[in-house]
């Protein structure tokens, strides 16, 4: 049996970190990906949208957007 290694950055999407910076360290508000797909947690569920966000900051109040866009989609004002 011959084992091959699985290199995890060809398979998975970059996942990124979307913070409220009112405290040290920074409150999390969700973690989003680069195909625009976003995870929340809230008390002891897990939800997930797809493009944008709205979320309020459980510690300062503030309210927060994430708009994202897929790579894939072109930049608004590119002709192609």
């Amino acid at each position: 049996m011959t084992r091959r290694s699985i290199d995890a950055t060809e398979q998975a999407p970059l996942r990124f970190r979307w913070v409220c910076d009112c405290a040290n360290p920074p409150v999390l508000l969700a973690i989003y990906d680069e195909t625009g797909r976003i995870e929340v947690k809230v008390r002891q569920r897990r939800y997930v949208a797809q493009g944008w966000l709205e979320a309020t900051c459980p510690r300062c109040g503030a309210r927060h957007v994430l708009q994202l866009h897929p790579l894939d989609e072109a930049a608004p004002g590119r002709d192609s």
